[in-house]
């Protein structure tokens, strides 16, 4: 079976051919149109494969975009199931529950900034990425610091400092 680029390089060399002979673009046109069926059907079949490919490709960026939201959907179930058992230890001032295969921890972590509402954080706590161009982003340690000062930065809190650990 010959291929696309051969046949192309066949058609151009008819062309010039006929070109070079003297005839006219009208005999050009129709002769090459006559010889070029086989171009024309392997472009066809290019094109079915194409087509064939744009589909697959939707189809996988759909199927990508849902395992993402299910991913989602269970770190989000996670942190409830975490929280809830924090919180269900603390309230019985419970910090460590052993079991047979594993056991429940409270322990203490770096607290973490939380940013509660990105438009209310003061300008002065943006840096430039190392991005190109250089674009602002919260500056999360700046605000760690000025927290643990006891200032008030609107929009950002920190965590209570706790993580829940099954090992």
């Amino acid at each position: 079976m010959t291929s696309l680029y051969q046949l192309a390089a066949e058609l151009e060399a008819l062309r010039q051919k006929l070109i070079e002979n003297g005839n006219d673009d009208q005999t050009v046109a129709d002769t090459l149109e006559g010889e070029a069926l086989d171009f024309d059907n392997k472009i066809l079949a290019c094109a079915y494969a194409r087509k064939d490919l744009g589909a697959l490709l939707a189809a996988r960026k759909e199927a990508l975009r849902e395992m993402q939201e299910a991913i989602e959907r269970t770190e989000r179930q996670i942190g409830r199931l975490d929280g809830y058992m924090m919180a269900a230890m603390r309230r019985v001032n419970r910090p460590m529950i052993s079991g047979r295969h594993f056991t429940v921890q409270i322990m203490g972590k770096v607290p973490a900034v939380i940013i509660e509402n990105r438009e209310l954080i003061p300008d002065g706590f943006y840096r430039l990425a190392d991005s190109k161009p250089p674009s602002p982003v919260i500056d999360k340690k700046a605000i760690s610091e000025a927290l643990k000062r006891g200032e008030s930065i609107p929009g950002a809190k920190l965590d209570d400092g706790k993580k829940l650990v099954i090992r």
